[in-house]
């Protein structure tokens, strides 16, 4: 499970207290890469931006589809016009991809734990919006 993977105070850590109970347990047990679109709306307002979950929606991103997405694609396909949803979004996936990658198979005993503020230990490329 995705909780195991990054631990249960990792998990809590990147998620807001604005979700549900139920959009809350999902999203700690289920890989980003298997999120459904519902998921993916879920986790923009877990992380600030739920403005953007119409747009999302629109395109029917899923979580494979979301770690998929790089600034051009926001821009031209999910029509993000927000320079800083843009630099927001692009950190955050880039987050959810370290995750996934430092993790060798779900519920590994070695698995990434993230801080509160959403950083792991590792170091993680932060991106910056150029047009």
């Amino acid at each position: 499970a995705f909780q195991a993977m990054i631990g249960t105070d990792g998990v809590r850590g990147l998620l807001s207290n604005s979700l549900t109970a139920e959009s809350r347990v999902r999203l700690e047990r289920v890989p980003p890469n298997l999120w459904t679109s519902n998921d993916v709306s879920a986790w923009l307002s877990s992380i600030g931006l739920s403005h953007l979950r119409r747009k999302f929606n629109r395109v029917s991103v899923t979580g494979e589809k979301l770690l998929t997405l790089d600034e051009r694609a926001l821009m031209r396909d999910v029509l993000v016009d927000d320079d800083a949803a843009i630099l927001r979004l692009l950190n955050e996936i880039q987050l959810l991809k370290h995750i996934l990658s430092s993790t060798r198979r779900w519920g590994a005993a070695n698995a990434p734990s993230l801080s509160s503020t959403g950083h792991g230990a590792k170091e993680v490329k932060i991106y910056t919006v150029g047009r």
